[in-house]
């Protein structure tokens, strides 16, 4: 029998052999964590600081879960529980829970995870840190918790919601060639300094030609990229070649880590000029004034600045002219585009503008007549030279305003009042034949000793009535139409009747009274009618029909068939008195001054067949047609013979002198 201290021994060696068994079991098991892993969060920008992309933030988070080391894959054990906690500052006693617990049932397997939870957008800062982590509670009812993910939250865009940025800026002065070849890049640009810059954020900066608005397609943007520390960006140079000439307007966009969009900065400009730079610009040219002053009829045919030539013109220049009269700073036109007409160019100058410039002036006023070359908005020049305006008159004063002016009637000068000399007012009978008639005009407003006033019927001066002003004073002035005037205008139911004042005899200006119309039916013998010829299909006078057929060597002018006249008993010798009247437009009475009546003496033959009137020359003649009614006119040509009380009926047709193919009057190279 063994002793029971012997068998106290084994039972304890068994013992500490069994200890050492399990010890060794677990020698490689790695000790108990004292966190879990922290949970990832979807929408991270920047895994260096965890900024989330501006986008995550308009939602709740999207919150992973990792696997923890012991899961339970026994079905009958109690269910998991994960709990989010966040904190603002990242300290372990200010996490607070947050969301929904998710209760998780066994048996749970890695493909379980991540497990996604959500950390609601409502409780997400605007700006600043957020620490999140989960809580976990397994099987039985042991908590956790896990490390923390430090996340940064940032919706605000550089600058702020409501700031517009600086524009970025550009050099001094405007580029060319000598800026381009300091700076062979391009234009160096500095986008104005941010406090808030932070490493990572961006740019897009943009080059255009147009004023950009903040919801406008920007397109491809001249330079992106990270901003440099400097801020200093470069607009490359093939861009800027590429868009050539002009003024170009730039604006950027800055955008932070999180993609959070600046507001578009206010647009900055830069002028630019490519290639060789206008110059040798010379003097303006007024031709209407070469003959010493600039008088109110150059003003009714349209005043023009001819620019001459100047060398390295740009198809894309400009012309801007100022009008410097009376005003302190003068008038500046419409800019004229050059493009590629030939030189010299004639820029209008709008009467509004000759009138403000010579303002109350009553005499000769010195004008300075400027202009510019802009290429873009970058301007060469000034060329100037100064002329002589008058735009005086005797008589009343314009309407003021006066939208006109300078059209010669002035609406103070009453009409005249014909009366017949069968007492007939502003008509003429048949009883009337081969009698005179008075004409009547109430004395006008400022009238003065001197003056000049001249009567006109049917637009022909009649010299006998003119008027050298003896009295201011006492009843209406009564002048004789003598009968050859009537029977040179022949009947017409609107005769029109007016009467002009002017300061003297060699006074440059004069206004228009208005318009009496006068039923004139007193002649009673009336030639047929010529016939024009070379009439276009439409019946109408035109550059085409400047050309005689039957005579290659013939200049041009209009051509009308005077019909035979011997049932008038004429005789060689005899003169015939023809007359070239012209109309604007196709309605109303004002007449264009196309030179006087021609007359000639008649052959037994013109007195026999006929004959062709040409009305020439085309310089005085037609050619004043154009200014006033460029597209349409009515050309009349009457014919009388003097001594013999005839007056033909008139040959009336629309005449237009413009011509599609020079942009302009006829071309008077023969087809």
């Amino acid at each position: 029998m063994k002793d029971s201290t012997s068998l106290s021994d084994n039972r304890s060696k068994a013992e500490e052999t069994r200890k050492r068994y399990l010890k060794s079991k677990t020698a490689n098991f790695p000790p108990s964590p004292k966190s879990l892993d922290a949970p990832d969060v979807k929408g991270i920008i920047d895994p260096s600081d965890g900024t989330l992309h501006r986008d995550a933030l308009t939602d709740d988070l999207k919150v992973r879960i990792p696997p923890w080391p012991f899961l339970p894959n026994d079905p009958k054990l109690d269910s998991e529980i994960l709990q989010l906690e966040y904190s603002l500052t990242g300290t372990n006693d200010s996490f607070k829970d947050i969301g929904t617990p998710e209760e998780c049932f066994p048996p749970i397997v890695p493909d379980d995870f991540p497990i996604p939870m959500s950390y609601p957008q409502g409780d997400i800062p605007v700006n600043g840190a957020l620490w999140i982590r989960y809580r976990h509670e397994d099987y039985m009812g042991v908590h956790r918790r896990s490390e923390a993910i430090r996340l940064i939250c940032d919706s605000i865009p550089p600058w702020g919601e409501q700031i517009v940025p600086n524009p970025v800026q550009l050099p001094a002065g405007y580029i060319n060639e000598t800026y381009l070849a300091a700076h062979p890049g391009g234009i160096e640009a500095t986008l104005p300094p941010r406090v808030d810059q932070q490493p990572g954020d961006t740019y897009k900066l943009y080059y255009l030609e147009k004023w950009p608005e903040e919801q406008s397609e920007f397109g491809t943007p001249a330079a992106d990229g990270l901003v440099p520390i400097s801020r200093k960006v470069m607009i490359p140079v093939d861009q800027i070649r590429r868009m050539g000439d002009g003024r170009f307007f730039i604006t950027y966009f800055e955008f932070d880590k999180a993609t959070n969009k600046s507001r578009m900065a206010f647009p900055g400009s830069v002028d630019v000029v490519l290639g060789d730079e206008p110059e040798d610009l010379q003097k303006p040219q007024v031709l209407l004034a070469v003959d010493g002053v600039l008088d109110l009829k150059d003003a009714q045919l349209g005043v023009t600045v001819d620019i001459p030539e100047y060398k390295n013109r740009g198809l894309r220049d400009t012309i801007e002219v100022t009008w410097h009269g009376v005003t302190p700073a003068g008038s500046v036109l419409r800019p004229e585009p050059v493009g590629s007409r030939p030189f010299p160019i004639s820029v209008p100058v709008p009467p509004e503008v000759l009138r403000e410039e010579y303002g109350a002036s009553t005499g000769v006023e010195a004008t300075n007549v400027s202009y510019r070359i802009l290429r873009g908005e970058v301007p060469y020049g000034p060329a100037d030279d100064d002329i002589n305006v008058d735009f005086s008159i005797a008589g009343p004063g314009r309407p003021y305003p006066d939208p006109e002016w300078p059209a010669p009637v002035n609406p103070y000068l009453t009409a005249p009042q014909i009366t017949s000399e069968s007492g007939q007012s502003n008509r003429l009978v048949r009883a009337d034949a081969g009698k005179d008639a008075t004409l009547s005009i109430d004395l006008y407003d400022r009238i003065e000793v001197g003056q000049v006033v001249d009567f006109y019927w049917n637009g022909i001066l009649m010299d006998e009535a003119s008027w050298v002003v003896d009295r201011v004073t006492g009843a209406v002035k009564q002048v004789t139409i003598l009968w050859k005037y009537i029977l040179a205008a022949g009947n017409n139911p609107r005769l029109p009747v007016h009467f002009t004042v002017r300061a003297a005899a060699d006074a440059l200006n004069e206004q228009e009274s208005e318009r009496q119309y006068v039923d004139a039916d007193a002649v009673t013998i009336t030639p047929d009618a010529g016939q024009f010829e070379g009439l276009t299909p439409r019946d109408w006078l035109s550059c085409s029909s400047l050309w005689d057929p039957g005579d290659a060597t013939a200049p041009p002018a209009f051509r009308i068939r005077i019909p035979a006249s011997a049932q008038y008993n004429l005789v060689p010798g005899d003169e015939i008195t023809l007359e070239w009247t012209v109309v604007e437009g196709l309605n109303g009475e004002v007449p264009i001054d196309v030179g006087p009546p021609e007359t000639l003496p008649l052959t037994q033959s013109m007195i026999e067949d006929g004959f062709v009137w040409k009305i020439q020359p085309y310089e005085d003649r037609i050619l004043p047609i154009y200014v006033p009614s460029p597209l349409a006119a009515r050309g009349r040509v009457k014919y009388s013979f003097p001594g013999k009380d005839l007056v033909s009926a008139p040959a009336e047709k629309r005449v237009s002198i413009a011509d599609n193919g020079t942009g302009s009057t006829c071309d008077l190279t023969r087809p």
